[in-house]
């Protein structure tokens, strides 16, 4: 824990369009669940992935470089629940 009480640094957020339930549904995140990768289909293009544990703590940052459909390696990251904060494009 950092003297402020914090528990880390703090991350810059920059105002971003927040997609509806109906956008998201657009969105194909699998295996769920997975096991080293997973893949995501949009039909956006995806700037930016953030991962994050139960808690909120950011995980793992990748730049996806605008792409619809990716697969990321994430071996690290032990059994639990994360959430995974897509940034796109529009």
């Amino acid at each position: 824990m950092k003297a402020d009480g914090g528990l880390g640094a703090a991350i810059p957020m920059r105002e971003e369009e927040v997609l509806g339930t109906e956008s998201f549904s657009d969105v194909k995140i699998f295996p769920n669940p997975f096991r080293n990768t997973i893949k995501v289909d949009s039909p956006y293009l995806i700037e930016k992935l953030v991962i994050l544990d139960a808690s909120g703590m950011v995980i793992q940052e990748q730049k996806i470089k605008y792409q619809k459909q990716f697969e990321i390696s994430i071996p690290h990251l032990s059994e639990g629940n994360y959430l995974l904060h897509l940034i796109s494009k529009g």
